[in-house]
């Protein structure tokens, strides 16, 4: 077969061979939810936060309910989502400590398998592959159902990133997963048994997840692991020379999915190994009119012209080498002001944009970006994974800042209030201690303590007219008024008769006052006590009345201490975000300067690849006759 002078380049494409097929070996990630009961209100708060996907408020509400002691059910449950959510974040080392800590703690067998689960997934996600496997050797049966699904696809990612292929393989072949699990089981599968040397039973695995056909096949998910898997199954069947087998799972890839473009390349590509110039020109010519920033569209316009050239097509050549030529430049001079805007500090702004226009997803509709140098880039940036990876933690830290802005307004209204009660305080402090200035308490509390000292005295001498009724009283007062009359005419013949009714009358007086007197003196110590509790106790309330009142304002000064010193940490904490921020916003200029000069790189090599053929056709026209065609 004749082979164009750059056709080596495309071979070595990065969407050509064995490589792109090795590099997509994936699975699918099982969410962690917490259980749907919750036995404490805190844990309800915090789940609220949870499901509605608040995650810096439900850490805060985990941190406080731990400080404060607020779980009686769900402490261990608490501190599981708090490692996950601080993994979420990428807070390895933190997540990594708090699961540590269960281990050490934990009795619970479910509890610590999930622990040691999720310690592999740290381990796994920072390249510990050695490490996460003991992790998740140590899992045991404890693991919950829902769970088992995701160990089994761990596992298997982390032997295949050991290079333990055969190990891989014999877990993937054991394993019964439902549903789509089963579909990326058979997919990495098929790409552990390719890296293993097995590539035909490789090929057969992919082949079983391209024609998939279950119940739920017509979702996105599966779709494009269905497209994924042929446009893998069609290059891995370019390197073996099987060019029928690549064209028909090439044909099988979406022509309006995510791996289209690719899959067109390829299917052209299938063509020319087949010695069909012409039936490759078909899937090139449809590839030229799809987005310019796509790699595979960008090969195609150097695949175009030599297909013509192939043919002897002469004129079409050049004039497909000349179009490379001028897209190639004039994508160059993009790229350049890109990286000038990029420079300039326009990238987070303009992906803000992008994100508020709500257009952040995976179709690169051109109309949907900011018009700008950097517009046009935008998606390509996102589809990386180190970016979006970045970018998240960019726009993280952008709601921090903000809600330790919102933090910083509240302490300023928590000091305005203060203040306003202050200012109230001040306005009634006289009233209240002119109140409690002409209280008759004292007076009160003296006079309680004269009649308890006659209460003993009659106790002491039984005076028995001391506790003597109103009436009783008032009939002692006559006969003493009657016993001075008598006395003032002592021994009168005529006043004796009366003298001995008064002594009678004073004796029955005396007499009654003296058998009622034990009953009336209990009576008069219980509501002497009854008196000297009720004064005790109004007394205690003075008090504090009078401490309330003397402390008045300066019992706000504490609460006000306590909101300069909150005040003091979100200040630290807003310096130290924003510090964040501007590295993080360093880091995801210096990615998306990286993208764009292997872009550059990219567009360079096919820019002098098409020069040279360009070069190359001119040649060989000079050498042709007059009247014929150029080869």
């Amino acid at each position: 077969m004749a082979r164009s002078p750059h056709r080596s380049l495309f071979a070595r494409g990065p969407f050509f061979g064995l490589l792109l097929v090795c590099a997509w070996a994936t699975g699918a990630v099982a969410s962690d939810k917490p259980p749907e009961a919750a036995q404490d209100l805190a844990w309800g708060e915090v789940l609220f936060h949870f499901y509605q996907a608040d995650h810096v408020p439900a850490i805060t509400r985990i941190l406080v309910a731990e400080e404060r002691d607020e779980y009686a059910h769900h402490g261990e449950e608490s501190d599981l989502v708090l490692g996950g959510l601080y993994l979420n974040y990428g807070l390895h080392e933190t997540a990594g400590r708090i699961f540590e800590s269960l281990l050490d703690e934990s009795r619970d067998p479910v509890t610590r398998a999930r622990a040691w689960y999720y310690l592999a997934r740290i381990r796994h996600e920072r390249g510990y592959q050695d490490e996460a496997l003991a992790a998740l050797a140590r899992i045991g049966s404890g693991l919950p159902e829902r769970y088992v699904v995701a160990e089994v696809d761990l596992k298997a990612r982390v032997l295949m990133a050991l290079e333990r292929y055969e190990e891989a393989i014999v877990l993937l072949e054991s394993s019964r997963l439902p549903g789509i699990w089963q579909q990326y089981a058979w997919y990495n599968l098929g790409v552990a048994l390719i890296r293993a040397g097995q590539a035909k039973r490789g090929v057969m695995f992919l082949d079983r997840v391209g024609v998939y056909d279950g119940d739920d096949a017509g979702g996105e998910e599966i779709l494009a692991l269905k497209d994924r898997a042929n446009l893998a199954l069609g290059y891995a069947q370019l390197a073996a020379e099987d060019v029928d087998g690549a064209r028909k799972a090439l044909d099988r890839v979406r022509l309006e999915g995510p791996f289209a473009s690719r899959a067109l390349l390829g299917a052209g590509w299938a063509d020319t190994q087949a010695g069909d110039y012409r039936a490759a020109l078909a899937p090139w010519r449809v590839l030229t009119e799809r987005d310019p920033l796509d790699a595979a569209v960008q090969e195609s316009l150097l695949a175009l012209p030599y297909a013509y050239a192939q043919l002897s097509a002469g004129r079409q050549a050049v004039s497909g080498y000349r179009v490379a030529i001028d897209g190639y430049e004039q994508e160059l001079v993009r790229l350049d002001a890109a990286a000038v805007a990029v420079r300039a500090g326009e990238l987070t702004s303009a992906l803000d944009v992008l994100r508020d226009e709500g257009a952040m997803g995976w179709a690169s509709e051109l109309d949907q970006v900011p018009d700008s140098a950097l517009g046009r880039y935008l998606y390509p940036l996102m589809a990386g994974h180190a970016f979006q990876e970045s970018y998240k933690n960019f726009r993280d830290l952008q709601e921090l800042d903000q809600r330790l802005s919102r933090w910083r307004d509240s302490l300023d209204t928590f000091r305005d209030m203060l203040d306003a009660r202050r200012q109230r305080l001040a306005g009634r402090l006289p009233a209240a201690r002119a109140s409690l200035d002409v209280t008759s308490l004292d007076t009160l509390i003296e006079r309680h303590e004269r009649l308890s000292a006659e209460l003993e005295r009659v106790r002491a001498e039984t005076d028995v007219a001391a506790l003597a009724t109103a009436e009783e009283r008032k009939l002692q007062a006559r006969l003493d008024r009657g016993g001075s009359l008598l006395a003032a005419r002592p021994g009168h013949p005529m006043l004796r008769d009366l003298e001995d009714r008064h002594r009678r009358l004073y004796g029955l007086l005396y007499w009654r006052m003296h058998e009622a007197f034990p009953e009336r003196l209990r009576e008069a110590e219980k509501a002497n006590r009854q008196t000297a509790r009720a004064l005790a106790e109004s007394a205690e309330r003075r008090a504090d009345i009078e401490a309330s009142v003397n402390a008045g304002v300066e019992r706000l000064a504490p609460l006000a201490q306590r909101i300069d010193v909150a005040d003091g940490r979100v200040d630290t904490l807003r310096g130290r975000t924003r510090e964040l921020l501007a590295a993080q916003e360093r880091e995801l200029a210096a990615l998306a300067l990286a993208e764009l000069n292997r872009r550059r790189g990219r567009v360079k090599a096919y820019l002098g690849q098409a020069r040279y053929a360009l070069a190359a056709s001119y040649d060989r026209a000079a050498r042709v006759a007059p009247g014929e065609e150029a080869p």
